[in-house]
């Protein structure tokens, strides 16, 4: 099945923070897969919603390592414009 979603090694921490909002997660989704994110208050369930929608990196600043690829784009590399014809998200 195609991959259309590749989260690699991926963490990262908010501005100056030291602590990190995530730690080394990686994921993959097939074309067609519906996937759940939960967790409780504080896991990172958000943030790595903003790492698929390309938010993190383009509108919050902080210290990103990893990669994650969105129907084969980088999402550091391709604007959120392109992005969000992609990826949506619907939060609480």
């Amino acid at each position: 099945m195609e991959t259309i979603v590749n989260v690699d090694d991926v963490s990262f921490s908010y501005g100056t923070q030291t602590e990190q909002a995530l730690s080394h997660i990686s994921l993959s989704v097939n074309k067609g897969d519906f996937i759940g994110i939960i967790g409780p208050s504080g896991a990172g369930k958000s943030t790595l919603a903003a790492c698929l929608s390309g938010a993190v990196p383009h509108h919050y600043t902080g210290t990103f390592f990893g990669s994650v690829m969105v129907d084969g784009h980088d999402t550091c590399e391709v604007s959120l414009t392109d992005v969000s014809q992609i990826v949506g998200s619907v939060l609480q």
